[in-house]
């Protein structure tokens, strides 16, 4: 199983967009792919159709973090999602406290829990996309420690690119501290508005900077994206033969080519 870790220390940058319609995009390739909403907000879960609130703790990712709170039954906390996948959901609720109790010095592997615990399942599946929260705390570092590669999608907006290199200096630092092999796989723009001089300049910034790490692929704002969340779907399964569909599309081309090869 390969784990590919969705991050940015910015809120808004298409993490969870781009979780989903990888996951959309892989599974209909008939790759067997599981969600992680590691999110406090909990976007993915909703959209996957799971009441957040009512998600009880022992059916949720908290029961995969802290087994010794609870008789941990990984059919429980797997759900299915109406993109293809499955998904180990998050109570929003609660999420946030599981990070306190992981910095608590009474619990053992505070950076280690989701690691092993995706350990438990890595012959059911082909890949599991983590969706992170945009934040540096224990909970990005379990995703960060327990991935293969980290795929990074930013706006292309000048106010993002200073919490894009926040993020790079958190993977470095996991690298350095915790984990030598972790790979940065890429960044791409997750969302940009053709045409205009902002995203242009924002973009040519960028690609000046990551001298090779950038992805071909980029993503335009489209309404269509936000339709297909709204209806619960991937863009693959709401716009098949649209151009955002073929756009993600290429991208999972360029992931699945760099993380096999």
């Amino acid at each position: 199983m390969k784990i590919l870790a969705i991050g940015n220390r910015k809120g808004g940058a298409g993490k969870t967009t781009t979780a989903l319609n990888l996951a959309g995009e892989l599974a209909a390739r008939g790759r067997r792919v599981l969600c992680v909403d590691a999110d406090p907000q909990a976007i993915l879960t909703l959209v996957a159709g799971i009441n957040v609130e009512q998600l009880p703790e022992e059916e949720s990712l908290a029961a995969a973090l802290l087994p010794e709170n609870y008789e941990l039954d990984l059919d429980a906390i797997t759900h299915e999602t109406p993109w293809g996948a499955d998904i180990w959901g998050a109570n929003s609720a609660n999420l946030a406290g599981v990070e306190v109790t992981l910095a608590s010095p009474e619990i053992g592997g505070g950076t280690k829990r989701l690691a092993a615990a995706l350990r438990e399942v890595a012959d059911r599946y082909d890949y599991a996309l983590l969706d992170m929260p945009p934040s540096s705390g224990l909970m990005a570092y379990n995703c960060l420690v327990a991935c293969d590669a980290v795929v990074v999608p930013t706006p292309a907006e000048f106010a993002a690119v200073a919490g894009l290199q926040r993020f790079m200096r958190t993977v470095e630092n996991v690298r350095r501290l915790e984990k030598p092999d972790l790979r940065l796989l890429g960044v791409f723009f997750s969302i940009y508005k053709d045409g205009t001089v902002h995203a242009r300049e924002t973009m040519d910034h960028v690609r000046g900077q990551l001298n090779g790490t950038l992805f071909e692929t980029a993503i335009p704002e489209r309404v269509a994206l936000k339709d297909a969340l709204a209806h619960r779907q991937s863009i693959r399964q709401f716009e098949p033969d649209g151009a955002v569909a073929r756009l993600y599309a290429a991208l999972a081309d360029e992931i699945e080519e760099r993380i096999n090869g």
